[in-house]
């Protein structure tokens, strides 16, 4: 009996070490994907939540509509200053949603790249339990991240560049934005470029 119970014990203990879930340090580029995860779930539902109690007045098509009315005037004859300012103030709204559009689908796009490459690397497989946790606490610290930055007093700023930069460029006016970043969202700002995924 003790013969036999031997080698039992011992394929006992080897198999049942295997079946045993195994906690692996989660890499520093899985940690950030976390984190991105956390980040642009929170921003896309901030979004939507901005976007539904706040509802335009004039949808995109509409603001096209007037730049393109006043484009016409002007190529008959100047605009009156009462006209440049709508015309300015349709521009400005415009592009304003335009960007919010663009940034919304790559915001979206981000997070399913993210997602994609943590479900490929089984971290919310139930087997990896350990793991899981570990990759909990980054998404969480994504949100809080996304949501101090929300709270961050940046509406100031951001309004004087788009008033300064109305006839630069776009760039221009992305880079007097990006300088209005308080310390939460240039650290969150790091996942709207997530080129540092391997796939």
């Amino acid at each position: 009996m003790r013969a036999a119970a031997l080698p039992l014990a011992m394929m006992g203990a080897l198999f049942g070490a295997q079946s045993r879930p195994s906690a692996q340090v989660l890499s520093d580029v899985e940690i950030s994907a976390g984190y991105c995860l956390g980040v642009l779930d929170t921003m896309l539902q901030a979004a939507k939540s901005d976007e539904d109690s706040n509802p335009s007045p004039i949808n995109i098509q509409d603001e096209l509509k007037i730049i393109q009315h006043y484009q016409e005037i002007e190529r008959n004859r100047p605009l009156t200053t009462i006209e440049r300012s709508h015309y300015d103030a349709a521009k400005l709204a415009y592009e304003s949603d335009q960007l919010f559009l663009s940034l919304y689908k790559e915001s979206r796009a981000d997070r399913e790249r993210v997602r994609s490459y943590l479900m490929a690397k089984g971290l919310f497989s139930p087997s990896r339990a350990l793991d899981f946790a570990a990759l909990l606490a980054s998404i969480n610290r994504g949100k809080a991240e996304l949501q101090l930055c929300l709270n961050e007093p940046m509406q100031s700023c951001i309004s004087k560049c788009a008033t300064s930069y109305m006839n630069d460029t776009t760039a221009a006016r992305n880079a007097c934005v990006e300088g209005c970043q308080g310390p939460s969202c240039k650290r969150a700002s790091r996942c709207r470029n997530i080129t540092w995924l391997p796939f």
